[in-house]
């Protein structure tokens, strides 16, 4: 991908840490250098995810190495606010324009907003898309919360995955042809 700035580079590196490994932003911008570590002669990114203490193990991601710092950091520190905007920018110069609607429940009150998708596009958004692509991938749901660090019992697995309408479809036609 051609990045316009530094800025959107930076984005870039977080959106492809977080789309492929699932991380929360809080833990990738914690990743230093020493979290890659060899494993069976492989690369390996091992860290310890803040909000749970949990630690994950999995194979280095190549497509991420090319966003890696000169420092001791494996991404520059960027305060989330700004990170979050620049992640917002890179998704609508990559033209994700299409609109959706979002429903919520304010007050009592519902809520119908239509926005563009870019609009609603955030770091922890591309957490729900790399767990999805996990199971989507032919992943277990215990393997895929193991690199997601949730619990084998977690209750909040489940608001990460969302499957679309043409993965059920093809599921099910599978499903009634076999």
């Amino acid at each position: 991908p051609s990045h316009d700035s530094m800025q959107d580079r930076i984005a870039f590196g977080y959106i492809v840490a977080e789309a492929l490994t699932s991380a929360r932003y809080l833990d990738i911008s914690r990743w230093t250098k020493s979290n890659l570590i060899k494993y069976k002669g492989q690369d390996y990114l091992r860290y310890t995810q803040s909000k749970t203490g949990k630690t994950i193990q999995m194979p280095f991601p190549e497509m991420l190495r090319e966003y890696i710092t000169d420092g001791d950091r494996m991404l520059p520190l960027v305060e989330y606010r700004t990170l979050l905007r620049n992640v917002k920018t890179v998704f609508k110069k990559a033209g994700f324009t299409r609109e959706i609607q979002r429903v919520r429940v304010v007050a009592g009150n519902t809520v119908v907003e239509t926005k563009q998708e870019w609009e609603v596009m955030g770091t922890h958004r591309l957490r729900a898309d790399a767990i999805t692509g996990m199971l989507q991938s032919g992943m277990s749901e215990s393997e895929a919360k193991k690199f997601s660090g949730h619990s084998p019992r977690s209750n909040s697995f489940h608001r990460y995955v969302e499957f679309s309408q043409d993965h059920i479809d093809n599921k099910f036609l599978n499903y009634i042809n076999q």
